[in-house]
Order: structure tokens, then sequence, then C-alpha cells
């Protein structure tokens, strides 16, 4: 059970969320700059709570175990090793992180992606239909460096 207390000693309580007959784990965390309660329980991924809002976050087909937020990105560490994000304002999915040993991949749903190094990229499985011109590279998205 999640609740909200309040008021003189603490003695005003808000039912948020409840999920009776389940065993149920999951990750607990606060975001300050955005003011809600982010966990893993229930039936979204991700949920934030706010005073008077409760905000399923998109779902994945990942299995969140740990989350972090700074009030503009929820970053989850997945079951699968992966690590997935979403807009911390709409719940919106942005990627999915995949850590390799030569480095990483972020991979959006409509197959966008943004890798730390082009060999990398060799661990990406790319199929395109008969006769369409589609390329790899025509996926990569490119994001400027400003030291």
């Amino acid at each position: 059970r999640l609740r909200r207390l309040e008021g003189r000693g603490l003695r005003q309580e808000t039912p948020l969320f409840e999920d009776d007959g389940r065993s149920i784990s999951g990750d607990l965390v606060w975001d300050g700059r955005a003011e809600g309660v982010l966990t893993t329980l229930g039936e979204a991924p991700v949920t934030r709570f706010t005073d008077s809002r409760r905000l399923p976050f998109e779902s994945t087909d990942r299995f969140p175990e740990r989350i972090a937020a700074d009030g503009m990105v929820v970053v989850a560490v997945n079951s699968d090793g992966t690590a997935t994000m979403w807009d911390a304002t709409s719940g919106a999915h942005l990627a999915d992180l995949y850590v390799f040993d030569e480095g990483w991949i972020a991979m959006a749903d409509n197959g966008a992606f943004v890798a730390s190094s082009r060999s990398v990229e060799s661990n990406l499985s790319f199929r395109t239909a008969p006769g369409s011109r589609q390329r790899l590279a025509d996926f990569r998205v490119a994001i400027p460096f400003r030291p």
C-alpha cells in the first residue's frame, strides 16, 4: 500500500495505490524536481504519484527493477541488464539502452538510434523489405557535441 500522510502528527492518511493479494517487490524513489514519487509497483512499468495525480508511464517489454529520475528523464535498470528511458513529464517511452563490451546503443521504438561508436553498430541486425533503399545509416541520429 502506498499512502500519503499529512496533518498534525501525520495522522491524516490518503491511499494512493493498493494491490492486494500479490507478492510485491519493486523500487520507490522521490523525484524532488517533479515533486512526486516514482515506483515500479503496479501494472505500468513505472508510475508517478503527485499530490492529486497518478501517471502510468508508457509500457515496454522490459521489467524495471531500479529507477532514478532528475525531473526531466526517468531511467530504469531492467531485469535483463538493459536500461529504459522515459520523459518524466509525459511518461512517454524515449529509448532503451543496450551496453556491450565495446560501447552502448540507445534505440527508440521507431528504429532511430544513437551509438557510442560506429564499431558498436555491428551488434545491430538490420533488415529491409525487398527493393527498399533504406540503410542502417538512415536510422542513425546525430547528436551535436558542444564542448
